[in-house]
């Protein structure tokens, strides 16, 4: 009996000697081992179709490795494994265990990416959010619009790659890429990039021109300070999403042949010329007279006689007062 014993201490001892030589040898050369598991497997058939999960699951299955024994290797949880393989992931918190376990296996190269999320995931491929934006010309703002109304600081960290986008936010990018490749996108912003790209100056001037107004009318049509539309129109600065908008009321108006309840829009909407010779003919005024009353140029007055030029709002305006205030001395 105290054989046995004396026996089971030396092989014992020779066991923790040989380990203890092992892991010398092995933390000199980096020497990497792993287990071998001799026991056949029965690998999964996989075609174009299968998950990136089954595919791994096939390769480990090929190589005869078990997933307890692959997640113990790569320092993981085996129901992590288990998940990756059997599970389609909504979001991957830590890719790097799918680099691990794919470098371990060495089947980067085999994989079929038929999991757009998983290989904009895997590959790195944050960066094509800004690289879109900046195409597009869309603000961090714009670009959470299109995105549902997700934060500002959302966008922000996925640019940075400080947070990795979830499957469902991946899936609403993608979508708008495609759809705006193949302009089907039905979105306000798009349709704001659209026309900023297709000459916005030449539409404001075809505008100006149709409705035959000038362009303190056009900056008073467009809620904005005849400054600021000088410069949209002298190509120094650029419409702005808000604007657009307001022009699209206005061409659409135009389209529609929408009568304003403006007066002086209808006033000038056709043959302002002939209208002002007909009120100026009916008060007996000469050109000189109203000039001298109104303090407003004489060649100005003849200018719009003429048709050579369109009344401004403040013009008519003063024209109006003083034709009504002699209409009503003369009664």
């Amino acid at each position: 009996m105290l054989d046995v014993l004396k026996c089971n201490t030396h092989i014992t001892d020779i066991n923790n000697l040989f380990t203890k030589t092992f892991d010398i040898i092995k933390s000199i050369t980096n020497l990497k081992y792993e287990f071998e598991i001799k026991e056949d497997l029965n690998p999964i058939p996989i075609n174009e179709m299968s998950s990136i999960g089954e595919q791994i699951k096939h390769y480990r299955q090929v190589k005869g490795i078990y997933q307890k024994d692959i997640a113990d290797l790569i320092d993981i949880d085996r129901y992590t494994m288990y998940k990756i393989e059997n599970s389609e992931y909504k979001q991957i918190y830590y890719p790097d265990i799918f680099k691990k376990i794919i470098k371990y296996l060495d089947i980067e190269d085999k994989l079929i990416w038929n999991d757009k999320y998983l290989e904009f995931i895997y590959k790195e491929q944050q960066y094509k959010i800004k690289e879109y934006r900046i195409k597009r010309r869309l603000t961090q703002n714009q670009f959470c619009e299109l995105m549902g109304g997700i934060t500002i600081s959302t966008v922000r960290k996925w640019e940075k790659n400080d947070s990795l986008m979830s499957r469902k936010m991946f899936n609403k990018f993608y979508d708008l890429i495609i759809s705006d490749k193949n302009k089907t996108i039905d979105s306000p912003i798009i349709e704001y990039l659209d026309f900023l790209e297709n000459n916005p100056i030449v539409k404001f001037k075809q505008y100006i021109k149709k409705e035959q107004i000038n362009t303190e009318e056009f900056a008073n049509r467009m809620n904005r300070n005849i400054a600021m539309i000088r410069n949209l129109l002298n190509g120094k600065s650029t419409i702005t999403q808000k604007q657009f908008y307001k022009f699209k009321e206005l061409l659409e108006n135009q389209k529609n042949g929408i009568i304003s309840s403006d007066p002086y829009i209808n006033f000038i909407k056709k043959d302002s010329a002939t209208k002002l010779k007909i009120l100026f003919r009916k008060s007996k005024l000469s050109y000189t007279q109203i000039s001298k009353d109104t303090k407003i140029g004489r060649c100005t007055i003849g200018r719009w006689g003429n048709n050579y030029t369109i009344i401004s709002r403040n013009n008519y305006n003063i024209i109006m007062k003083y034709l009504d205030k002699k209409k009503k001395d003369t009664n």
